[in-house]
């Protein structure tokens, strides 16, 4: 698996910091096109008595749609990226900013569907709410692998990646998304429960084994396994 497009969804005033200095640094590493999106909440089904109110809602989107386009411009000019306002046909990394009307898991959802890779931030224990909700449905509604970045962390690559393994076809997949990442990594563990790939005929061992094949890793050091 190949990165070269990035989603990353501005949910909420704050919080996407974190993620977008990761996207960029992904983006830079793979030469991969980062698309930065801001959902402008759309009226479907709006009621008659609704349209009164119209003409103030849509005031409320266009300064949440520039106030977001704003701090977006700002977090790029400290990290020195120059932002586009239209997908780059040329190959190699790039960032543009992207706006489109509707509610947010439904457009985050499908735009993710055509992304490498999401990137959001991590909720926080007992967060509820948009960026909860949005997290929710893209996990359960895209089919593709998300990067959810804890609060504080600016930096992906290079570190230690762990491998859950319990044999199910989710765990496979989570594997092959993550190959990428696996490349760079400076150490790579298998962490098997219970001997639970060994029931399902994948013991963790064999994983390990596939991890290096397939992983290719730089340094040529081979995943460690872990049992409990």
């Amino acid at each position: 698996m190949t990165l070269k497009t990035i989603l990353l969804p501005l949910i909420g005033a704050t919080g996407w910091q974190g993620p977008l200095e990761v996207s960029l640094t992904i983006g830079r590493h793979f030469g991969a096109t980062v698309e930065a999106l801001h959902v402008a909440e759309g009226w479907d089904g709006m009621s008659k008595a609704a349209m009164t109110v119209m003409a103030s809602a849509m005031r409320e989107t266009e300064t949440g749609k520039a106030a977001a386009r704003k701090r977006f411009d700002e977090a790029c000019a400290r990290l020195g990226v120059a932002v586009g306002d239209t997908p780059t046909s040329t190959p190699g990394f790039a960032i543009h900013f992207t706006v489109i009307a509707g509610h947010k898991e439904d457009v985050v959802t499908a735009r993710g569907r055509l992304a490498d890779l999401i990137v959001t931030a991590c909720p926080e224990d007992g967060e509820e709410g948009a960026r909860s909700e949005t997290l929710e449905a893209v996990v359960m509604g895209a089919g593709r692998p998300m990067l959810a970045v804890p609060s504080g962390m600016t930096s992906i690559l290079g570190g230690t990646v762990a491998i859950c393994w319990n044999g199910r076809r989710e765990a496979a997949r989570s594997l092959l998304f993550a190959l990428p990442f696996l490349r760079e990594a400076a150490d790579v563990v298998v962490l098997e429960v219970d001997e639970a790939g060994r029931r399902r005929c994948r013991p963790g061992r064999s994983i390990s084994r596939a991890a290096q094949r397939r992983g290719e890793r730089r340094n040529g050091r081979a995943p460690r396994q872990i049992r409990r």
